[in-house]
């Protein structure tokens, strides 16, 4: 089960239209048994996901959701309550007030929603925004999701294909939610001389444990082999951590901004009843380097400084780097694009 952050959020978003109607007992019986089941079930760390199901039914006997009949109200103390247990950026749970798509399995789109999720993501160009040759010759990707790696995979060849010629390279990832991490591994693959280990997940499964490792392969196009900069803000969120997480430690790119959201564990959207929806994380990052993640944390820049000011920074950096080897007219044209960005 792998996350996509962005999409799923968009059709709850989608589906949340009808009339509200006040919960119940029964109702609120109904999402506090089904989400213990599938915390227990689910949850990468199965003691917090045994822990939260039955603090979360104690809750309930004690009476402590009884006043709530609102569906947002009642989500939000159910997510306040379980993560005071595991503290987890991804795990959340949603209300819709119309009836969620039905699912043949809890954790599995229904087709509808596999249906919905390809025509976001057509219309979204599988999250790729703007490519440009910036001024001192400049790459420029932006990018706002991880998509599917089969939907994304044209719009990574074309961008790539389009900056291949320039002498450093901007990705843009502030306003990126993640995605799949097979996708971040495709977009790593152009950035590497030799196929490099850049992340493992750890995925619970029942009560076993598999380690599925990322590995940079063959990508489709030239190989970019010329300095990156990866410019991040706290909306970088998830497999877009991982990719400026990733990057850092293997020392192939310099990372500026702030400090990004903080969620490491992926997981995936489960149908709790008709109208309540949660994401359980049921993996959980493992750099090779540092053997450990940015839950919690998120990733800290190498250069801090205000997400605004981001891009010039970055421009800035990368003519200052070229003009180090740069010789006769170059040191000329870098020092003219150099001395308009600083005004």
């Amino acid at each position: 089960m792998i996350h996509r952050a962005i999409i799923p959020t968009l059709l709850l978003a989608i589906a949340a239209f009808g009339s509200a109607a006040d919960l119940t007992t029964s109702d609120r019986q109904q999402v506090v048994d089904s989400l213990g089941k599938n915390m227990i079930e689910r949850y990468v760390l199965k003691s917090k996901g045994e822990e939260v199901s039955k603090t979360l039914k104690a809750n309930l006997a004690s009476g402590k959701y009884d006043s709530l009949t609102d569906g947002k109200a009642f989500a939000a103390a159910l997510v306040a309550d379980a993560n005071a247990i595991c503290k987890d950026a991804h795990f959340r749970i949603r209300y819709s007030e119309a009836v969620l798509p039905e699912r043949k399995e809890a954790a599995a789109p229904s087709q509808k929603e596999i249906d919905q999720e390809n025509k976001l993501v057509r219309l979204a160009n599988a999250g790729f925004q703007e490519v440009q040759r910036l001024d001192g010759n400049i790459g420029y990707i932006h990018f706002r999701g991880f998509m599917d790696p089969k939907a994304a995979e044209r719009a990574i060849q074309a961008s790539m294909q389009f900056v291949e010629n320039t002498d450093a390279l901007i990705f843009d990832i502030r306003d990126n939610g993640g995605g799949d991490p097979e996708t971040v591994k495709m977009i790593c693959s152009y950035l590497f001389e030799k196929p490099t280990l850049i992340n493992t997940i750890l995925f619970r499964q029942g009560d076993k444990t598999t380690t599925v490792e990322y590995k940079t392969g063959n990508p489709k196009g030239k190989r970019y082999d010329k300095p990156v900069y990866v410019i991040v803000s706290k909306r970088t969120g998830s497999g877009a951590e991982e990719f400026a997480y990733d990057l850092q430690n293997q020392k192939r790119a310099t990372i500026i901004g702030e400090n990004t959201w903080g969620g490491a564990n992926p997981g995936g959207n489960v149908r709790l009843t008709d109208h309540f929806m949660a994401f359980i994380p049921v993996g959980m990052a493992k750099n090779p380097i540092t053997q450990t993640n940015w839950e919690g944390t998120g990733v800290t820049p190498d250069v801090k400084c205000d997400p605004k000011e981001s891009l010039k920074r970055a421009q800035i950096m990368a003519i200052e780097k070229l003009l180090e080897t740069a010789k006769d007219d170059d040191v000329v044209r870098l020092n003219d694009v150099l001395k308009d960005l600083k005004g």
